[in-house]
C-alpha cells in the first residue's frame, strides 16, 4: 500500500509507509519507555 506524503514541490509522492502513523508510534514509544506506568493505566 502507498500513502500520499507532501513534497518540497507542492506535489505529493507515493511511499510506502504512513508518516502520520509513524510520528504517532515514535511519540507512543517515548511515552511508554519515560513513564512505564503509563500503558498500564490506559489498559484500565
Amino acid at each position: 500500500m502507498l500513502y500520499p506524503t507532501e513534497a518540497p514541490d507542492d506535489g505529493y509522492r507515493p511511499t510506502p509507509c504512513n508518516p502520520e502513523f509513524a510520528r504517532q508510534m515514535e511519540i507512543a514509544e517515548a511515552i511508554m519507555h519515560d513513564d512505564h506506568e503509563v500503558p498500564r493505566a490506559l489498559a484500565t
